[in-house]
């Protein structure tokens, strides 16, 4: 027994390790993301409750009592380490150099001190559990009230405990009763939660991933020794070694071939899932970030080729008066606002220039928002320009001062050149800019802003470059009513060019009312078939989408911009103050020989005037209603059926998955009942008084007849073990049972080959 154990002992320092890294992979992680306030406290957490684990898991308790009790500690363990309840090391010495000095007098006199032994540790205790209880009646006080709570004391409790109980969950199950997938999933969930909503963290995901797999294969090298063991089975204890290499390759070569190929998610899935829970989500993200205010800040990821994310069409937001920024431009100073508007009053047209502070450009639709496709990086010196434009331009220099810090990159009218300072371009390509970013709060901007005239434009019909072709003529696989709903409205026009399919587009949404107040479709519904056909309203990322995929859709190259409009002119600050109000998107059309020229599609902003161009915009009839096509999706009963499945194996684990049952005898009667329930499946059920040695007997050779594969020897094993364990009062061994269990896997093979040659009761019978 000595050497068995010390033997367990060696092969288990492996699985050690291996939990030891995944249970602190999820501290590490939060800590990472930095949103919890005494993150790096939550590693004596996971350790802790990984620690507990480990003990009851080599207890003899019953698995009942030691999930409660594991339960009971874990409580008392976050409650401690929210209320920090224990005395520091300073108080305990203290109370330690008292006691001894209390037992030297009550020893040598008899007598003692009226203060008890470690009272200075009693009150300390005393003390901070009230203050928690304080603290913990004034926050739900506050959410109860709907009101937002900085106490960060129920957060903490709330995350430590499930820290503890996920990291002893881990060792319990996977110690106790090998159950893998029990002891990994748990964990592993709330590590890819933790990166899925801060964004950060994602290295970590990979480094569990590695982790888990390792766990798998060392677990089930392990779990199979021991079986061999009680079987009496020779094997080489090199078997040990060289699985674990192997699993050391395979795991590190799953990983990388998972990073390096491109993923699939089966979007309907997603989109179904989320149309139904999402809203009841979002409610329950708001309370969570009303109930823990006090939480730090998710950080946001540093301006890089990979930091320009994905935009999804949600909802207009709640923009506010704050200032983002005020800019000073090289264009002429605009005239007082009473002067300006008898200029627009008499019809002179635009004194000042439009312009609109773009920030970011996208080139890939997905169908319910704008991503950007591979881009790179590059850190240019000040005043140095990033590229040099090769079409008749105006230069335009900007001045930007930002209010607002947290904004990602930086800003520039059409197509900033160059920066007064070191800054980075994110780019898609040589001649595309996807971003700017300046790391200073004041920088000056100096664009080359195209000029054309209309009639150049309507010339611009070159064939376009690659790089053009190849990103801005991208579509996802768009509704063809969108699509015939574009070739209409050109048709209709007479419109031959790309700049006469441009406006003719911009005119026609601009009839579609604007509103904030719109809820998105459901994430299985294209966006701008939604804006067109059935909510026919909208702001401003609809009415750009929408003249972005059109235009793509008849063959116009166009990209989504986005930034800010123009806002006010303040003559005392000397420049145009930007508010959060102005966030605007519009749609850019590329010209051969001109560059990108902006559209305004948004009907509650005026067009850009152009050189030449009409003083109206062409005249569409209204948007007519269109029915909304209703479809029931085909989801419903396999998001159910998966719900289910989850559940069953979350709360009540198949034997599969690394349980069986602890008494051998049940096990072969469950065994038998098994095989019962297969044979039926191809009509071989016992008959009216078979007996149990007479039914597996005919059983045996009724799968030889048809199958002319060997079942004597195994059915022979099932059969006097179920008799045994029937009608012997005898135990029935491990050994026994897993002799069973080996037969009926071999017997359930020669089954299952039946049923696909199509051997089925009805043909059994006849």
């Amino acid at each position: 027994m000595t050497l068995a154990h010390d033997d367990a002992q060696k092969k288990s320092w492996v699985l050690y390790l291996l939990i030891a890294c995944a249970v602190l992979s999820l501290p590490l992680s939060i800590r990472t993301a930095r949103w919890f306030p005494v993150a790096d406290r939550l590693v004596y957490a996971a350790l802790w409750g990984a620690g507990v684990g480990l003990v009851l898991a080599r207890s003899s308790l019953p698995h009942w009592l030691a999930w409660c009790l594991g339960i009971v500690l874990g409580v008392e363990y976050a409650l401690i380490f929210a209320g920090e309840l224990l005395p520091g090391l300073h108080i305990l010495f203290q109370d330690l150099e008292y006691l001894l000095g209390w037992l030297w007098q009550l020893a040598a006199r008899g007598t003692f001190d009226s203060r008890p032994p470690f009272a200075r540790s009693i009150s300390h205790l005393v003390a901070e559990t009230r203050v928690m209880v304080q603290n913990l009646t004034t926050w739900f006080a506050a959410i109860q009230a709907g009101e937002a709570s900085t106490d960060t004391t129920a957060l903490e409790i709330v995350v430590s405990f499930g820290i503890w109980l996920v990291s002893w969950n881990a060792t319990y199950e996977l110690f106790s009763r090998r159950r893998l997938f029990i002891a990994l999933l748990p964990l592993g969930t709330v590590i890819v939660l933790n990166a899925s909503y801060t964004g950060v963290g994602l290295a970590y995901v990979h480094f569990f991933l590695f982790t888990m797999l390792l766990l798998l294969v060392r677990g089930s090298l392990e779990r199979m020794e021991t079986l061999w063991e009680r079987l009496g089975l020779d094997f080489s204890y090199e078997l040990r070694r060289d699985a674990t290499f192997t699993g050391l390759l395979l795991s590190a070569a799953i990983l990388a071939t998972a990073l390096l190929m491109p993923y699939m998610t089966y979007n309907r899935a997603v989109f179904f899932f989320w149309d139904r829970v999402g809203p009841t989500l979002e409610d329950l993200y708001d309370d969570l970030d009303r109930a823990f205010a006090g939480r730090n800040p998710v950080p946001e990821s540093t301006p890089s080729g990979r930091g320009l994310g994905a935009h999804s069409i949600t909802s207009g937001g709640n923009l506010t008066e704050d200032v983002v920024f005020i800019v000073e431009t090289s264009d002429p100073l605009p005239p007082p606002e009473e002067e300006l508007m008898m200029l627009e009053e008499q019809g002179l047209g635009p004194v000042v220039p439009k312009r609109y502070w773009r920030e970011r450009t996208y080139d890939l639709y997905t169908g319910h928002g704008w991503d950007s496709s591979e881009r790179d990086t590059r850190t240019v010196e000040g005043d140095q320009a990033w590229r040099e434009v090769n079409y008749p331009h105006e230069t335009l220099t900007q001045t930007f001062k930002l209010q607002d810090t947290s904004v990602s990159f930086g800003f520039g009218v059409n197509e900033p050149v160059r920066v007064n300072q070191d800054y980075q371009v994110v780019t898609r390509g040589d001649e595309d800019l996807a971003a700017l970013s300046v790391p200073e709060d004041t920088f000056t901007v100096v664009s080359q802003v195209p000029e054309a005239t209309e009639k150049e434009l309507r010339a611009a019909e070159e064939e376009y470059p690659e790089w053009v072709k190849e990103r801005y003529l991208q579509l996802e696989d768009i509704p063809d009513r969108v699509r015939e709903e574009a070739e209409r409205i050109v048709e209709e026009e007479g419109s031959s060019t790309r700049y006469d399919k441009a406006r003719a587009i911009e005119a026609y949404i601009r009839k579609f009312e604007y509103t904030e107040e719109l809820d998105p479709p459901s994430l299985d519904t294209d966006i701008v078939d939604y804006f067109l056909f059935t909510a026919q309203k909208g702001y401003c990322d609809y009415s750009a989408t929408a003249m972005v995929v059109m235009l793509r859709s008849l063959g116009v190259a166009s990209r989504y911009a986005s930034g800010y409009g123009m806002g006010y002119y303040d003559h005392a600050e000397g420049g145009w103050v930007v508010t959060q109000k102005n966030a605007h998107a519009w749609a850019e059309v590329y010209f051969p020989r001109h560059g990108w020229i902006e559209f305004e599609p948004t009907p509650t902003q005026s067009v850009f005037s152009r050189e030449g161009s009409d003083a109206e915009l062409p005249e569409l009839p209204d948007a007519e209603p269109r029915e909304q096509e209703r479809t029931v999706s085909p989801l419903l009963l396999w998001a159910g059926g998966l719900l289910l499945v989850m559940l069953f194996v979350i709360v009540w684990p198949p034997r599969w998955i690394g349980g069986r049952t602890a008494d051998p005898r049940q096990g072969v009667w469950g065994i038998y009942d098994k095989l019962v329930r297969r044979a039926r499946w191809v009509g071989f059920g016992p008959h009216d008084g078979q007996t149990p040695h007479e039914y597996l007997s005919t059983l045996a050779l009724q799968i030889e007849n048809y199958t002319d594969l060997e079942a004597k020897g195994d059915m022979g094993t099932i059969r006097e073990t179920y008799l045994k364990a029937l009608y012997s009062e005898k135990p029935i061994s491990e050994q026994e049972y897993h002799r069973v269990t080996a037969a009926f896997k071999r017997i359930r093979g020669k089954l299952l080959r039946l049923v696909f040659m199509g051997r089925s009761h009805t043909t059994a019978s006849s």
